[in-house]
């Protein structure tokens, strides 16, 4: 019986006319992988390359890429081991709200809280670049003076500031400390409570024609939703500038920071090309408007 079913099977396919295998093996196999692959590799192209040209600079340096933060030491001046303490909940049958609290010991340099989501935003963003080994936190102290490498600069921290006299165009201002301010636009975005704003200034080190990110906000909040707001919008702001230097500011909240958060507006025009190439990504920001009248 088995060698009955074996032969009919052979003559069922051995007697297909060899038009009718060619069509099934076009029409059923070679056509689906083609079309998909064609979908797939058009999917990454759109969206990796946007990302190569705005990252351009990090993915193309022979310098490791340097992320910049507030890095936080002890108050207590002179201590060779200073303190430190964190709670936790550690709830009694009648007191469920009873907290404990464990030491900790020399530990600096510490981060705060909102610089550790907006590095992990970036992190995000190195990923995506394909960049798995060439970065790290940067020592504020010791890489001072490193202007070779790419950098990413969170918050309005020390090397942010200092970044200001080595890197051109900055389209932003905050002079004040309490305000933002960025060309082409008249608002003024400000940070008392519970608003806050930022800014994402992609520019370069002039002397060394190094990539710079500044990703800040002027609270805390604001700083850890720039990180957001750029990995979120990497694409977009690819198609729109390229490795061209733009600045975009916004405007957040305490309350549900990430989900209330509205750009107001991004400086300069993106070049009319961008338009032709990207007429949806283009069109789509320019209802929002957010570029310069």
């Amino acid at each position: 019986m088995f060698f009955n079913i074996l032969s009919s099977v052979k003559n069922f396919f051995f007697h297909i006319p060899s038009d009718t295998w060619r069509d099934v093996i076009l029409n059923s196999i070679i056509i689906p992988i083609v079309f998909e692959f064609y979908s797939q590799l058009r999917s990454i192209w759109l969206n990796s390359y946007p990302l190569s040209q705005l990252f351009y600079g990090y993915r193309n340096s022979d310098y490791e890429i340097l992320v910049f933060l507030s890095q936080l030491s002890s108050f207590r001046i002179g201590l060779s081991n200073p303190s430190y303490f964190s709670n936790y909940p550690s709830p009694l049958p009648n007191n469920h709200n009873k907290l404990a609290t464990k030491n900790f010991q020399n530990i600096d340099p510490l981060w705060s809280q909102s610089d550790g989501k907006c590095v992990s935003h970036i992190l995000n963003i190195i990923g995506k670049i394909n960049i798995t080994l060439n970065y790290r936190i940067a020592n504020t102290i010791l890489d001072w003076r490193n202007h070779y490498n790419p950098i990413f600069t969170i918050g309005f921290n020390p090397k942010t500031v200092n970044l200001y006299n080595y890197c051109n165009p900055l389209y932003f201002d905050v002079s004040n400390g309490n305000s933002i301010t960025i060309q082409g636009h008249s608002f003024v975005l400000d940070c008392n409570y519970p608003k806050d704003a930022g800014i994402i200034q992609k520019t370069i080190i002039t002397e060394t024609n190094s990539s710079v990110f500044i990703i800040a906000g002027l609270g805390t909040t604001g700083t850890e939703v720039a990180g957001y707001l750029l990995s979120s919008n990497a694409v977009d702001l690819g198609k729109l500038y390229g490795n061209k230097a733009f600045c975009l500011a916004f405007k957040t909240d305490m309350d549900m920071a990430e989900v209330n958060s509205v750009i107001k507006g991004v400086y300069p025009r993106p070049h009319w090309s961008k338009a032709i190439f990207y007429p949806v990504t283009y069109f789509k920001w320019k209802t929002k408007n957010v570029f310069p009248s």
